[in-house]
């Protein structure tokens, strides 16, 4: 199974050495529910209700364990047969984080054709977030990675390894293959990203990206020529091979429900 490449960092988060953490990572395939995503530990499953702020109800699943310091959880929330919009959810969800931290950065992501939001975010409880919004097919999926205190910087490179895991499903458990996949029997055409460096189908962003963010830090804005030849907006994130410019929006795609 590929994911698309994504090299993906943010600001403060501290990188460790990926063989390290590799070591205990397992891959949990939940096709009934739509994804994949590794965990160092196996996850407890359990069940529930997901409310929204305007007190519509979704069953819900959690997928949840506790390792060495971080929390690692994935909730899914069944919003289908429900009057419940993407927009609608995605936006409440990111209202409940806000509620309790401060968001450090969001940034529109895709893994495959899907897009949604990946988050850095600073917990009130001095705790570390590593998380992902994305809504799948009526279904709002909430990925959270908590580097608890103290010491959570320490930490945090776990939590961004366990975002960068998750996939989407389909009921076999399979990433279905689409016309415009670039990578036989997987996926990643043109200008996708995803998944942790080192994997199957991963690869370092081009040269170019690289070029327009000498002299930047993590997190600056600046513009970023496309394979296409269009120029647009990006940012600056890191990489295993240092600062790299990464278009806000894929070409061509649909964007995740704005920030605000």
């Amino acid at each position: 199974m590929r994911r698309t490449l994504r090299n993906l960092a943010f600001i403060g988060v501290l990188i460790a050495p990926l063989s390290v953490l590799a070591q205990t990572w397992q891959d949990y395939n939940y096709a009934a529910a739509g994804f994949s995503v590794q965990f160092p530990a196996a996850p407890a499953a359990s069940t529930g209700t997901y409310r929204t702020a305007a007190g519509v109800s979704a069953p819900s699943s959690i997928w949840s364990a506790t390792h060495e310091g971080v929390t690692y959880a994935i909730t899914v929330a069944d919003f289908r047969g429900t009057s419940v919009t993407e927009q609608t959810a995605v936006n409440d969800a990111l209202a409940s984080v806000r509620a309790n931290g401060e968001i450090k950065v969001d940034t529109n992501e895709r893994i495959d054709r899907v897009f949604g939001h990946v988050l850095s975010v600073a917990n009130k409880d001095e705790s570390r977030s590593t998380m992902a919004i994305f809504w799948v097919d009526g279904r709002l999926y909430v990925l959270n990675g908590q580097a608890l205190a103290p010491d959570a910087a320490s930490r945090s490179a776990r939590t961004l390894r366990f975002e960068q895991t998750l996939t989407f499903v389909d009921a076999q458990g399979a990433a279905p293959r689409r016309p415009d996949d670039g990578l036989p029997g997987g996926r990643g055409g043109a200008g996708g990203r995803g998944g942790p460096p080192g994997g199957p189908g991963r690869g370092p962003p081009p040269q170019s990206a690289f070029d327009d963010c000498k002299g930047k830090k993590a997190g600056d804005a600046v513009k970023h020529k496309i394979p296409e030849g269009t120029i647009v907006d990006a940012t600056c994130f890191q990489t295993p091979g240092g600062l790299a410019a990464r278009p806000n929006m894929p070409p061509g795609g649909r964007g995740g429900p704005p920030a605000s």
